[in-house]
């Protein structure tokens, strides 16, 4: 009897086959039967932990959609977006070219006669060691390029050669950050020097010319009369004074555009066909052929373009395919799934062209938009590049509008995350309180457990003195 009571109560030694205590044993028995209600509300916490996740991307994926979406509405929508040209140039080494949005399809031939180049006026050849003349002080001279005049200041010493003094007059030339020329000393010779000035920028209409108000620049043999006619300049040489270029307009690009002479200041030429540019880079000989510039529809331009969109719209749809948690049974979301879909897949205008389809834009099995079709996209773009805006927009509209009641502070992301919240704070109190009432249920359960130990102490002490005592009287 006393073997079994001992048993039950776990007091013997090497009745129980675990080290643990026997209270432990019985009390862990007893949390596990108070475990259920406790792991369902963990379990239904991890779900909505899933649902807070799924929603913040859901979040993210919609304000990325929204954004772009902004980009092509009818509002902010740019023809440049779905007029995109390219062009093509059959000789590159002579001529490059580059269309913009709205530029014609078709041809254009081009023969380049000269390029623009810069001015370049030059001193008289002086030898480098010979006194200069120059008395100390500060002297001035006026320097023009183009419409712009600048006073440009030299201080001598009055003990310059002409190396030091043109390496002051260059130096105070350069001084002068926004006038676009450069000055130098060159050595010519060994022993001999001049001045050089040279623009930065190409064109009769950036020429040189001069004021010496303080006779700077004569002694240098550089007067007034070097341009009083501006079509026949003087032209330096070996020894003299004078410009790279005599005749002023030869200091702009020369070209023929479909057989019409026309003559810019610069390479660059973006004013002549519009929507397109063309940089001269090598003068043709007289015999030479014309180069041909070919424009057209640039269906890649117009795809990169699309892309955003169609991707911001496949990002969104992939979350509402993939559901998180729970949210699968969210019939808001199920029906937002339906009616983006819809949208896409609806007449969007009366005009040319009223559905995505027709301008290249379908469904993939997922129901996610794809650009199948190019040559679709490149000939509804040429037939009406405005329509394929109007149609774009349409949709970014529909889809906009559908959206409209999901982002914000009074939203649906944000009230089913708030709603989210408040649930799993719930929980979180609820788990805490049944967990308290366990831990005092399961010491409720040890002090009781302990007071049968008590007792059963108590009542083996008694038993083993009554089992003495039937001993002694045996023997007696």
């Amino acid at each position: 009897m006393s073997d079994l009571l001992g048993a039950a109560l776990g007091i013997t030694n090497g009745l129980t086959d675990s080290a643990e205590p026997p209270v432990n044993a019985l009390l862990d028995a007893y949390r596990r039967t108070q475990a259920k209600p406790i792991d369902d509300l963990n379990a239904r916490k991890s779900t909505l932990e899933k649902n807070q996740v799924y929603f913040n991307s859901l979040r993210s994926s919609l304000e990325s959609l929204t954004d772009v979406l902004a980009d092509f509405s009818s509002s902010n929508i740019s023809l440049d977006s779905f007029g995109s040209k390219k062009a093509s140039s059959s000789d590159t080494s002579v001529v490059t070219a580059s269309a913009e949005a709205g530029a014609f399809s078709g041809l254009t031939t081009i023969k380049v006669n000269r390029l623009a180049t810069n001015d370049i006026l030059v001193s008289d050849r002086l030898n480098a060691t010979d006194a200069s003349g120059y008395a100390a002080g500060t002297f001035s001279f006026d320097l023009t390029i183009g419409a712009t005049t600048r006073t440009i200041d030299v201080t001598f010493d009055g003990t310059e050669d002409f190396q030091t003094a043109l390496a002051a007059i260059a130096d105070a030339v350069n001084a002068e950050d926004d006038l676009d020329v450069s000055a130098g000393v060159v050595f010519d010779t060994s022993s001999t020097v001049r001045l050089s000035l040279a623009t930065s920028t190409e064109g009769a209409e950036n020429r040189i010319e001069f004021t010496d108000t303080d006779s700077v620049l004569s002694p240098l043999g550089l007067d007034a009369a070097l341009f009083a006619d501006a079509n026949n300049r003087t032209a330096f040489d070996d020894t003299s004074a004078g410009y790279r270029t005599s005749d002023s307009d030869e200091l702009d690009a020369s070209f023929q555009l479909n057989g019409i002479n026309i003559a810019r200041s610069t390479n660059v030429i973006d004013d002549v066909v519009e929507g397109l540019t063309f940089t001269l880079r090598k003068a043709q000989d007289a015999g030479d052929a014309a180069i041909t510039i070919t424009s057209e529809t640039d269906p890649d331009g117009v795809r990169n373009n699309l892309n955003p969109l169609l991707e911001k719209y496949n990002n969104l749809l992939e979350v509402l395919n993939n559901p998180e948690g729970d949210t699968g049974r969210d019939v808001a979301l199920r029906s937002l799934r339906s009616s983006i879909r819809q949208a896409a897949s609806s007449e969007l205008t009366s005009g040319t062209f009223k559905y995505l389809s027709d301008i290249g834009i379908t469904f993939d099995t997922d129901g996610k938009l794809r650009l199948s079709d190019l040559s679709a996209l490149e000939d509804a773009v040429e037939q009406d590049a405005q329509a394929v805006a109007d149609l774009v927009s349409a949709f970014s509209d529909n889809i906009n509008s559908r959206l409209g009641s999901l982002l914000g502070e009074d939203g649906l992301i944000t009230a089913r995350k708030d709603s989210i919240s408040v649930q799993i704070r719930n929980i979180d109190r609820r788990v805490d309180t049944l967990e308290k009432r366990v831990d005092i249920q399961a010491e409720a359960l040890r002090k009781q457990y302990e007071s049968y130990q008590l007792i059963y102490s108590q009542a083996q002490a008694q038993f083993s003195l009554i089992s003495s005592f039937s001993a002694n009287s045996t023997l007696a």
